[in-house]
């Protein structure tokens, strides 16, 4: 739960200000970053198990 809060944070302070401030992307633009979205949410278990092993913390190796 605290996943997706995490995600609906990022997209309300970073991804909504930065559309509004470049009104030169457009539809595609947005599609792209929708569907890395949800590509990243419908694999998260399978990342969370490559993350499970290594050094540091969860997040980084997530990101990672």
């Amino acid at each position: 739960m605290a996943f997706f809060l995490l995600v609906q944070d990022i997209i309300y302070i970073k991804i909504i200000p930065f559309f509004r401030s470049e009104p030169k992307l457009g539809n595609r633009d947005r599609a792209l970053i929708a569907e890395s979205a949800f590509a990243i949410l419908r694999r998260k278990n399978e990342f969370s198990q490559f993350a499970a092993s290594g050094e540091g913390s969860q997040a980084r190796r997530l990101a990672l």
